[in-house]
């Protein structure tokens, strides 16, 4: 089957189920613009947001199905400085992975993947772009196989923090990163940035452990890799891993502070393109009691369309078309009660 195949079978599933390219949008957090690429075959879906997608078109597997059958990622190449580490990485039983700077390549999500290509560039090549990025999620597959390789991460708190590509693409990558906290074979944990100078390694790194057991150590400069099995090199980098994993935050933790921090992401989002779509009102409120007709001092709350994302946005009445906060129902439920009893003095 071929990529544009696979988008036609797409398209007609979620017509069939009775979905608008927003609607399916909304339901696998990501812009309707790139549910359209799918569908044309110019974009590859993460397997993840296909498993998620055949459940909201009720595909019963049928489009899962589909997606493993197309050849993807037949005619990709990686740099040739990279592509030593890319062949041991195949092979690999085990990858441990430590990470300062980015989310790692074999948990990136495409967008954020084409905002790292295109950084530095003036004029980037779309096609140049793409075959990269495609390049790079081929890396993944045999990671989300049912009996995928161990995959064990560890991000600086500073790369959930770090916004690459923008609020909604960080958005987007942090909850890809959630999905894949879920599988079996794959764990990510936050290194808290309280650690602070106390961490054992100041530079991402991997450990590759072959099936002959042997084990590999690649780290990378701004324009090459190195890669070394060197035995003292090997243990230096072991332990500093080892530490790490007693020190870190565990799984259920990491995922609670990503969840944080994509919270974060949420009044940035509100005013970027679609979004203002996911975030608009449906019906703003003002209190009869505070707010004359000119606004007087009150502010309004509303609802909003996507309530999935569990939002209520706040602005000041006297001023309809001035900036609009967006906060958790729980943020603004103590808030009411707070002002409620009267614990802000009036103001």
């Amino acid at each position: 089957m071929t990529p544009a195949a696979f988008g036609w079978l797409l398209g007609e599933l979620r017509e069939k189920a009775g979905l608008k390219k927003a609607g399916l949008a909304r339901e696998v957090h990501c812009d309707p613009s790139l549910i359209s690429r799918f569908e044309s075959g110019e974009r590859v879906p993460a397997v993840e947001m296909v498993r998620r997608i055949d459940q909201l078109v009720g595909a019963e597997g049928l489009l899962t199905n589909a997606y493993e059958r197309v050849g993807w990622y037949r005619e990709v190449a990686h740099p040739e400085w990279f592509q030593v580490f890319a062949e041991r990485e195949a092979q690999a039983v085990e990858v441990l992975e430590y990470s300062v700077g980015l989310v790692p390549g074999a948990c990136q999500e495409p967008a954020y993947a084409a905002a790292i290509f295109e950084r530095g560039q003036t004029n980037p090549a779309p096609a140049q772009i793409e075959a990269r990025v495609a390049a790079r999620i081929s890396r993944q597959t045999r990671f989300l196989a049912d009996d995928g390789p161990l995959l064990s991460v560890v991000l600086d708190e500073a790369v959930i923090r770090r916004v690459v590509g923008g609020p909604q693409v960080m958005h987007r990558q942090l909850c890809y990163l959630l999905d894949l906290m879920q599988r079996p074979n794959i764990v990510i944990q936050v290194a808290p940035l309280e650690l602070g100078e106390r961490t054992p390694a100041g530079t991402s790194f991997t450990l590759l452990t072959m099936p002959n057991g042997q084990q590999h150590l690649y780290s990378e400069s701004l324009t090459s890799g190195h890669f070394t099995t060197d035995p003292s090199e090997i243990v230096r980098y072991s332990r500093a891993y080892d530490w790490f994993r007693g020190h870190v935050l565990s799984v259920p933790d990491s995922a609670a502070l990503i969840r944080c921090v994509m919270k974060g992401l949420v009044n940035p989002m509100s005013v970027q393109g679609s979004n203002a779509d996911l975030l608009r009102p449906l019906a703003w409120f003002k209190s009869s009691s505070y707010s004359d007709s000119n606004g007087g001092n009150c502010v309004q709350p509303a609802l909003n369309l996507a309530g999935s994302h569990g939002v209520v946005l706040v602005r000041d009445s006297k001023d309809p078309q001035g900036p609009v906060l967006a906060v958790s129902p729980a943020a603004w439920g103590a808030f009411a009660a707070a002002a409620g009893r009267g614990e802000f003095g009036g103001i």
